[in-house]
């Protein structure tokens, strides 16, 4: 988890540098701001489908973790009782 989290984190931090440069080459050739617009929209649904996609996934991660949470609640439990 942590792995993935730094590297979304990294990659969007970049995202966050090359965007103007990218707008601000689209608008220098094109003379206009539609271009620049529509590859932003692009990036956009990109990063939606792919969070989508990937949220499910995790989901199933949470699950297992959750699960194994609990099943060393309860051997504690039963330590705590055997020790008594």
């Amino acid at each position: 988890m942590g792995t993935v989290g730094s590297i979304m984190n990294f990659a969007n931090n970049v995202m966050g540098a090359v965007a103007p440069i990218v707008t601000g080459m689209i608008v220098g050739s094109t003379h206009s701001f539609t271009n620049a617009f529509l590859v932003a929209g692009v990036v956009l649904l990109t990063g939606v489908a792919s969070f989508v996609f990937l949220l499910a996934g995790l989901s199933r991660f949470r699950n297992r973790w959750g699960n194994f949470r609990c099943r060393f609640r309860c051997q504690e439990r039963v330590r705590q009782c055997t020790n008594i």
